[in-house]
């Protein structure tokens, strides 16, 4: 991860301190953590899990839909999936504070 600063001729106005008035709405996932063990997860014929930072996305192959698990704070470091109980486990790099690693079991269903 690298520092960000701000431009040196920068000077923030009182508007640029509000909250925006907008929500962002997640639509669609591109990309994936390739590095985390098994990072790709078959669940039945027509859907597949795989990890995108602190997502675990699950998509549908047959049409293009897909439902995100949001249950972690840190990057998900791993992810497996039983296919007779319909259950995924995820879990995560130790966060930050006095919390500590940790993984989520969840059903990955439409």
């Amino acid at each position: 991860r690298v520092m960000v600063f701000s431009p040196s001729d920068y000077t923030p106005d009182a508007q640029a301190a509000k909250m925006p008035s907008v929500d962002l709405v997640r639509k669609h996932v591109y990309g994936m953590n390739s590095s985390v063990p098994g990072s790709v997860c078959l669940a039945g014929s027509s859907r597949c899990i795989y990890v995108a930072a602190k997502l675990c996305v699950i998509e549908d192959l047959e049409k293009p839909n897909q439902m995100f698990f949001e249950g972690h704070n840190a990057d998900v470091t791993c992810i497996n999936y039983c296919e007779s109980c319909d259950l995924a486990i995820s879990g995560q790099s130790d966060p930050k504070g006095p919390s500590a690693p940790y993984a989520c079991i969840w059903c990955p269903s439409f």
